[in-house]
């Protein structure tokens, strides 16, 4: 069960306090069902106060919001280290907007 803790996106924190309570529920309680309980419960709290709920509603938003630029995230995959100096110009630092 531990070895499916890596294919949880940890960053995502809408996917990982849901995955979380589930993994430290389950052996405080004893009880599987309290765990995954837990985790669903989070789920549908963390879907409905994120906002996320809106994308599903029709006509309600036009543009969802802007996408996140994961090209750092990929680089970090790709090399093993971040390249700072590629992604200071995306985050605008030490610079005027």
């Amino acid at each position: 069960m531990i070895s499916e803790a890596k294919e949880v996106a940890w960053w995502r924190m809408q996917e990982a306090l849901p995955a979380f309570m589930c993994a430290i529920f389950q052996p405080f309680t004893y009880s599987v069902s309290n765990g995954i309980f837990a985790g669903i419960s989070l789920a549908v709290v963390l879907f409905f106060t994120t906002g996320s709920f809106l994308s599903y509603l029709p006509g309600r938003v036009k543009n969802p919001g802007k996408k996140l630029d994961l090209s750092v995230v990929n680089d970090i995959k790709s090399s093993g280290q971040l390249g700072l100096k590629k992604h200071t110009s995306a985050l605008n630092i030490g610079g005027s907007s």
